[in-house]
């Protein structure tokens, strides 16, 4: 005979499952994550096709043709001008006019005097990427025609320069890997596909408890399931049901990145050494370990009011938990062995999100993930045992305001 949770869980399964939110959610969501993330990358790619005229106002003879001639491929071009009084004025003209983009003003002690200031003029000053691409050319033309008064040979400056390629490979247990940030981006992608998940699965249990306390028909459950059995219940088919839908997104996103991002596959080699099984695993664990946590509170505020308007004050607190999560993921993922990253990920109600991100930067010692997963579970046994005398007590209460008082003596006589 199949236990009444078990029953309980299987109807807030197919009931999240059914419901059209949660079908637009499934369906929608990936795709408008995929815009969100492609739309700047395309817009980026478009801008760079476009090139930026800059005419160079040369006072010292030499500059000008060091700029224009044997130009690499840039966003940027460089147009030598020829000096005189109303040079300036013809330029500001032209670039009311938009044929040109900006000016370069180069005085004639650039070269011999160190407090020398090279000016540049551009309409959009909001284009950091030309600017300093624009400031490295000068300051190497400035630097080769210092060491030329000084007797030091172009030739030679070539010769000089650098031009062996630099690469960074990630040292981990069985070999060395190339890495040019991906573990970053799929940490950082990772906790943050927790954290909305949290916060959506989260806030659907609670408005599943308010929706079925303010409707009365938890009277009619409550008559034949107990209030702990049926608060596990929910939680557990809520969390079914958010595994599904990662499960869902997940392939989406896989079939989107195989037919519809082919340059992703420069990527390929060090992301499929990051994102592999193991890492998986640990995902789906940490979700349920996180779900199972956040999902008991929200359920315990969902009890505890009769309107949903009243559960967005006491929610806040859970919100803010999981939002100082996210806060500190950019510094745990970047410095993954200090004793604070260690210590915060190590906080179940942090691990979901701040573990994830060590594991894919700098995978952690097995015991403190497995440390972590002790945690969470010790947490969750503690916070549902509370919770359940407050679910209790609370989804039976009614024309009632709720103060954390009256939830303490729930709590105490229960």
């Amino acid at each position: 005979m199949k236990s009444k949770m078990y029953i309980v869980m299987r109807h807030e399964f197919l009931r999240q499952v059914r419901s059209k939110g949660y079908i637009i959610m499934t369906l929608i969501a990936p795709l408008l994550m995929a815009v969100v993330g492609l739309l700047p990358v395309l817009i980026t790619s478009l801008n760079m096709s476009e090139t930026s005229r800059i005419a160079v106002i040369d006072e010292t003879g030499s500059f000008a043709s060091h700029l224009v001639k044997g130009e690499e491929k840039t966003t940027y071009e460089f147009v030598a001008t020829p000096i005189s009084a109303t040079a300036i004025d013809s330029l500001k003209s032209l670039v009311e006019e938009k044929k040109l983009d900006g000016y370069i003003r180069i005085p004639a002690n650039a070269i011999s005097a160190n407090d020398a200031k090279i000016v540049i003029s551009l309409r959009n000053t909001s284009d950091f990427d030309t600017r300093r691409e624009i400031g490295n050319k000068l300051e190497g033309v400035v630097l080769n025609e210092r060491l030329a008064t000084h007797g030091i040979s172009s030739s030679l400056i070539d010769s000089l320069s650098p031009e062996n390629s630099i690469e960074v490979l990630k040292i981990t247990s069985h070999e060395e890997t190339e890495d040019s940030g991906i573990g970053f981006a799929a940490g950082y992608i990772t906790g943050f596909i927790l954290y909305i998940s949290l916060l959506i699965h989260g806030s659907l249990m609670m408005q599943s408890v308010i929706e079925e306390k303010s409707t009365r028909v938890i009277e009619l459950i409550i008559s034949s399931v107990r209030p702990r059995d049926l608060m596990l219940g929910k939680i557990f088919g809520v969390c079914m049901a958010g595994m599904l839908q990662i499960a869902v997104w997940a392939v989406m996103f896989g079939m989107l990145s195989f037919f519809a991002l082919p340059a992703m596959a420069v990527a390929g080699p060090s992301l499929a050494a990051i994102i592999t099984i193991e890492s998986l695993v640990y995902f789906v664990l940490y979700f349920v370990g996180g779900f199972l946590i956040y999902a008991t509170l929200y359920a315990t505020v969902g009890a505890m009011v009769e309107q949903a308007s009243d559960a967005q004050s006491l929610a806040m607190p859970i919100t803010f938990i999981v939002v100082i999560a996210i806060l500190c993921m950019t510094s745990v993922i970047q410095n993954p062995s200090t004793t604070a990253s260690v210590i915060l990920s190590l906080v179940p109600f942090f691990s979901p999100i701040l573990m994830m991100g060590r594991i894919y930067s700098e995978t952690p010692p097995f015991w403190q993930i497995a440390l972590s997963f002790v945690l969470m579970g010790l947490t969750f046994f503690f916070i549902s045992s509370v919770a359940s005398k407050i679910y209790r007590t609370g989804i039976l209460m009614y024309g009632k305001k709720f103060s954390f008082k009256e939830a303490f003596k729930w709590v105490k006589y229960s």
